[in-house]
């Protein structure tokens, strides 16, 4: 979770969905990632993979 506090300001909002006049504080954000993450440990796994296969290759030269 040191993410959300490294890189999200205190008064972070987020408006989730997009059309939702409540906005989500930083504290509901990171509690909802840390549910997310025991409920599915393989996600961070996931999608650290994906970013590996994601990355532009370099041209050939």
């Amino acid at each position: 979770m040191e993410i959300f506090l490294k890189h999200f300001a205190p008064d972070f909002k987020c408006y989730f969905p997009s059309n939702s006049s409540a906005p989500i504080s930083r504290e509901d954000e990171m509690a909802m990632a840390k549910m997310m993450m025991t409920a599915i440990p393989d996600m961070l796994g996931f999608y650290q993979q994906l970013g590996m296969e994601l990355k532009p290759k370099t041209p050939a030269k």
